[in-house]
């Protein structure tokens, strides 16, 4: 079965279509994926974790003195000598003989005041040290993310409602325009209405700037660069 080329491009041209569609949609951030981002992302974090290790392989050293060293050599030599005939007294072809050695030797340390017992307390306390400083920073860096997660929903939720209160007012405006012209209340009321509008409004601004800046406190908390289509 043949395929046209004009069906050809056609269904190339989906495909692009699809995968821009697919590229284009914004990721969702839940706290789960912002605490998880920051612990592989965090600057002091990761140093941290190599301190860890590096305080890992110390009292692994520290340990390792303790076992007896054991080392050995093997040597092999060649001579030859010429072979004495037994009737004739006189020498035939030259032989040759081997000679090989082997030696092992171990060494321990005993005693020597408890220094080495020592050592190894002293690496243990330092990888302990190390391993609850790097649990801290990371048990306060998630609490810095839940608590800028937490600041954002909250401003989401006042920007949501500045919004609905502003339609409300807005239509009592409208309607009170009416009622004014047709002298049911008076201009005072009227422009009473309009200056609490005029609040509302205020008040959406300032919460839509706290809205901004928490998203980016977040953002930079998680050290993801600052963008306007980052949501959670």
């Amino acid at each position: 079965m043949k395929i046209k080329p004009k069906m050809l491009l056609v269904a190339i041209a989906l495909l692009f279509i699809n995968v821009s569609l697919i590229s284009a949609q914004k990721k969702v951030w839940s706290l789960k994926d912002c605490i998880y981002y920051a612990l592989n992302k965090n600057i002091d974090i990761r140093k941290s974790n190599l301190s860890v290790k590096e305080s890992e392989i110390m009292l692994s050293q520290s340990k390792t003195n303790r076992i007896p060293s054991l080392s050995g050599s093997a040597s092999t030599t060649f001579s030859w000598a010429k072979e004495q005939m037994a009737e004739s007294n006189s020498f035939g072809d030259k032989s040759r003989k081997n000679i090989s050695s082997f030696s092992l030797s171990s060494s321990t340390t005993l005693y020597n005041g408890g220094k080495l017992q020592n050592k190894i307390r002293e690496a243990d306390i330092n990888y302990k040290g190390e391993q609850y400083s790097a649990e801290t920073q990371k048990e306060s860096l998630q609490l810095y993310i839940l608590d800028a997660y937490l600041n954002i929903l909250y401003a989401e939720e006042n920007f949501k409602n500045d919004n609905t209160r502003i339609q409300k007012t807005q239509e009592e405006l409208n309607l009170a325009k009416e009622r004014m012209n047709t002298g049911l209340i008076s201009l005072s009321d009227y422009l009473e209405i309009k200056s609490e509008l005029a609040t509302e409004k205020s008040t959406k601004a300032e919460d839509q700037g706290i809205l901004a800046t928490a998203r980016v406190t977040l953002m930079q908390l998680m050290e993801f660069p600052v963008s306007d289509d980052f949501e959670i």
